[in-house]
């Protein structure tokens, strides 16, 4: 997408951002990594504001923030939007389904960790499991205090083949978050 380095002068200007990415792209989730967490979001209306889950859960997740951020996922159906720093440098890159159509291609589920709903809020569930402590909160659409199978990131990956018909898998990208067929 690009290789001009990005600058964000506060927080406000990084959100202001990720929206425009997702509703340019038509993209509906966030998955950043921080120095102090996870943060989960979702854009919603055809304006793609942010709804994020350090609103939900501000003692479990993050605020998002310039200064702690590493790196975000903005995706969905449509493509994803990659936004990496190094050192204090950022740069985005874009992936999209136009693309994928010119490259073999196939999808894989990760299960998510947390298979007890301990909280339902804003749209945020607040997930658990074991006795390990380990706590996060993606955007769910469920019914309150249930979970009917596991969360699921469905992760398309682009194949490519050297020139002895070795396969090898040359890059990842998001694709949604949905319950899982899987137990």
């Amino acid at each position: 997408m690009s290789n001009t380095p990005l600058d964000f002068a506060d927080a406000d200007a990084l959100t202001q951002w990720l929206c425009e990415m997702a509703k340019r792209h038509d993209l509906n989730y966030l998955l950043a990594h921080a120095d102090d967490g996870v943060i989960w979001g979702k854009f919603v209306g055809e304006a793609k504001t942010i709804s994020i889950s350090h609103d939900a859960f501000p003692k479990i997740s993050p605020p998002l923030s310039r200064v702690t951020l590493q790196q975000a996922r903005i995706f969905g159906e449509n493509g994803e939007v990659l936004l990496v720093r190094s050192g204090k440098v950022w740069q985005a890159f874009e992936t999209t389904t136009a693309q994928e159509k010119i490259i073999e291609t196939f999808d894989e589920q990760h299960l998510l960790w947390g298979d007890e709903v301990r909280e339902v809020k804003d749209g945020f569930a607040l997930l658990g499991e074991g006795a390990q402590g380990m706590l996060h909160a993606p955007p769910v659409d469920l019914v309150i205090g249930e979970l009917k199978k596991r969360l699921h990131l469905t992760v398309r990956h682009w194949i490519q083949y050297d020139d002895q018909a070795q396969a090898r898998v040359t890059k990842s990208r998001l694709v949604t978050l949905e319950e899982s067929n899987k137990s």
